[in-house]
Parts: C-alpha cells; structure tokens; sequence
C-alpha cells in the first residue's frame, strides 16, 4: 500500500495546525497585552484620583487653619514680640504641614515670624505675596527655591473693622508632601507619582535633579527629547482633565494616568502616575507563557516534519 497520501496529508494538516497555532497565540498575546494594559491604567487612574484628593484636603486644612489663626487679637493686631511668641505657641500643631508662620504688615513687610531670619524682608519681591497685598484675596504661590522646591500659601487679616491689616502665611515644602503621601506608593518595580504645577513646574519627580524644573524649559524639553505624546499629556492634566496616555521616556514604553488636584481657586496641580509596559508584561509573565506556549509548537513541528519527510522521500520510491 502506498503510505505518500496519507502521510503527506499528515504532514499538511500538521503544518497548517501549527501556523494557526503561531497566528492564534500573536494575536492572544496582543489582545492579552492590550487587556493587561487597560487594567494598569484603570488602577493608576484610581491611584491618582486618591492623591489628588489627599493633596486637595493637605492644601484646603492648611489654608483653614490660617485663617484662625489669623484671627487670634496676638496675631492680628500684637506687635513684633507678642505675635512672634503666639505664632512659636501655634507652630508647634501646624509644622507637621508648614515649615514656617510668617506675618507681613499691610505694607508687605514681614515683622513677625517663627523663622526670624525672616523679618524685615519684604514680601512683595515674590510675585503670589504682592498679589495679596494688591489684592487682598488668598494665594498660593509658586515654585520657590529650585533645589528644594516649595511654596507658600497666605491669607489676609482684616480687623473687627474690615481694615486690611496684613497677611499670615506658612512655607510647604514639596520634599514633606512626599514624605507624607507619595513615598509609600508602590506600582510595580518601576511605577511613580509626579505632580506637577499648573505652570509646568516639577513639584515632585522621584529623581531630585529634575524637582522644580519646568516641563517646557529648554532643559526638561531635551530631557524628554520633546516627546509630542508626553507634552500633550501634561497639558491634558494642567487644564483640569483626566485621562490615560502613553509615551516613550529614555527608551522605554510608558502607560500613564493623570488627573487634576483643585486645590486652590484658579488653580489646580497635576498628579500623573506612571509605569513601563515592560513592568506589567513581567508581572503577568506575558513574555514567559507565551514563549512556552511556542515552544510547544515548535515541539510539536518535529512529528510533523518528520511525516512530511517521509511522505517526501517515498514519493522518491517505487510502489
């Protein structure tokens, strides 16, 4: 009986099995990249939604214990000596979120202050603290001091008579915002937090050298190699919206999260969480089941082969 049909017939239907099998498991590990994908960037959207609320209520206590204090009578209307002491007695419950009280006169002048270093200066050479003077109204500034960013937040006093009478504000240090809520964030080996201000400004990035950098400075700009899908994503989120995006940063493939911090009237801070792709495929052993799903094919190519071998050479051989 001549064997070359059905061996032959073997052989092809094997091969044909097999090149589906590749096809299929291509397209499942896309589809499966895809899914895992999608879920990391619904989990870092919630991760960020939650620290954008915490900073939220940080910035809002802050701003709400300033105002009572400002309406202490050693604060609002004591000289030098007794409002300093007032302030000493009060920092004490509030340097867990400020690293300094300060009052300015209603010329802007500071003349009392836990950090003493501080009197005399004149506020209004700080563009958020002229404004209140100017304008009479809450305000929280912007970056201050590149290699240890920080700001501070001011509200004015006004006396039983509605007269303005100065401002009480206290210094934020972004470093303690992190030590407090973002340190402990883990998302994978590589997943971060960086929260931006509505300006552009790094408030924090886990690497130092690039806190208080401005995203659109020549610097941070060659830094990201102007990456259009990276600059689009930042504008996103310093015009208040949420969302999910992907960049390419030093080589790798990044999924990111980022949604708005309100945390002060007309204005608003950017939390962006972020991790590679490299990351998720290797916490769901993307690369390693899919290898071994290959190797199964191509363990099963060797019968196949072989069949079609033989149905080859007897057609070589007579009958």
């Amino acid at each position: 009986m001549n064997m070359n049909k059905p061996l032959f017939a073997i052989a092809v239907i094997g091969l044909i099995i097999i090149a589906l099998g590749l096809v299929f498991t291509s397209s499942a590990k896309d589809n499966f990249t895809k899914n895992m994908v999608d879920q990391y960037k619904t989990q870092e959207l919630i991760i960020a939604q939650e620290v954008a609320l915490v900073l939220e209520g940080e910035v809002k206590g802050i701003r709400e214990k300033l105002d009572l204090i400002a309406r202490l009578p050693e604060v609002r209307d004591g000289d030098t000596q007794t409002c300093g002491k007032k302030l000493e007695e009060v920092f004490v419950g509030m340097k867990e979120r400020v690293t300094n009280l300060g009052r300015m006169n209603a010329s802007g002048i500071f003349y009392c202050s836990v950090n003493k270093a501080a009197i005399g200066i004149d506020g209004k050479q700080y563009a958020h603290l002229k404004k209140i003077i100017d304008e009479r109204k809450p305000v929280l500034g912007y970056v201050l001091n590149n290699t240890n960013p920080s700001t501070s937040l001011h509200v004015p006093i006004f006396d039983e008579n509605n007269t303005f009478k100065g401002t009480l504000g206290g210094a934020i240090q972004f470093s303690d915002l992190q030590e407090k809520y973002l340190k402990d964030i883990k998302f994978l080996k590589q997943g971060y937090v960086t929260l931006l201000d509505d300006n552009g400004d790094l408030l924090f990035h886990p690497r130092p050298v690039f806190m208080g950098k401005n995203m659109w400075s020549e610097e941070m700009q060659t830094a990201t190699k102007r990456n259009e899908d990276l600059n689009n994503m930042v504008k996103a989120v310093l015009q208040g919206k949420s969302g999910t995006a992907s960049y390419l940063f030093e080589g790798k493939l990044k999924v990111a999260a980022y949604v708005p911090a309100f945390v002060f009237p007309d204005r608003v801070w950017g939390v962006v969480v972020t991790v590679p792709i490299e990351d998720i495929l290797k916490s769901a052993k993307v690369e390693e089941t899919f290898f071994q799903i290959n190797i199964i094919l191509l363990l099963f190519l060797i019968p196949v082969a072989g069949a079609f071998y033989l149905s080859l050479k007897k057609q070589g051989t007579p009958a």
